[in-house]
């Protein structure tokens, strides 16, 4: 695989995993984040770093971080009764 095509694979990855990554650690999140700028990156780097966010327990206040991210995402389309749910 070329160095183009493992970036696309490593931010595919990133894009499926970043917000269960966010819920166990965020300096995990932040050192993918930051490694992801390098010019060159390896999909095996992302993934160990991905594992190593699992392998440690959730946190309330991280998993609760990760869901206001991911409201984001929907919070112009919710209706007030799920917004109030929600929140």
């Amino acid at each position: 695989m070329n160095s183009k095509e493992e970036r696309v694979q490593c931010q595919k990855l990133w894009a499926r995993n970043k917000y269960l990554v966010l819920s166990h650690s965020s300096k995990i999140y932040l050192e993918i984040r930051t490694y992801l700028k390098q010019e060159e990156v390896s999909l095996g780097k992302v993934s160990e770093l991905i594992k190593q966010a699992v392998s440690l327990s959730e946190d309330k206040g991280q998993v609760t971080n990760s869901f206001h991210h991911v409201w984001g995402y929907f919070k112009k389309y919710a209706t007030k009764e799920e917004k109030n749910h929600f929140f």
